[in-house]
């Protein structure tokens, strides 16, 4: 690189200010010509990626559902030993109404079927609809089945 400098400076008798500009655009040139070939790879790289898991659109949505599906079986929360953090995690279940089911279950005991919950103050038909595929009971009932606490389904 010195003998490169050397050579240029006997040819064309360059001041310091101006061998340093010509450092400065050899530099530049060699950084852009750089970071276009890296960028220019990546992009090969990116296509490559894309052509081999080409997929249709229906296929996108078959595997969406399948693994939405997947996901509902697996990610139940039970609703006697759930915490407020967890029934907050249902579709429209907030604060409040997580607290009146811990508070339904502590004061009648478990829930006994899924759709028990629509005792709870605040769930109704629409609601319980709407949660009834991420909720189970699979815990011990501890309690008689004919709890005389109990409100009936219709309503408390």
């Amino acid at each position: 690189m010195r003998e490169l400098f050397a050579r240029l400076n006997s040819i064309f008798s360059l001041t310091k200010q101006e061998k340093t500009v010509l450092v400065f655009l050899v530099l530049s040139l060699l950084l852009g010509n750089s970071i276009l070939f890296l960028k220019r790879r990546g992009e090969h790289l990116a296509q490559d990626l894309i052509t081999s898991q080409r997929f249709t659109l229906d296929q996108l949505i078959q595997k969406s559902d399948s693994l939405t599906k997947a996901g509902k079986e697996y990610l139940r929360i039970d609703i006697n030993t759930a915490t407020m953090e967890e029934l907050i995690l249902l579709p429209g279940i907030g604060r409040a109404t997580a607290r009146r089911i811990v508070d339904y279950r502590d004061d009648f005991g478990p829930f006994e079927t899924p759709e028990d919950l629509i005792n709870v103050k605040g769930i109704g038909d629409a609601k319980y609809r709407d949660i009834k595929e991420s909720i189970t009971v699979n815990s011990q009932i501890s309690s008689s089945p004919n709890n005389p606490d109990r409100p009936s389904p219709s309503g408390p």
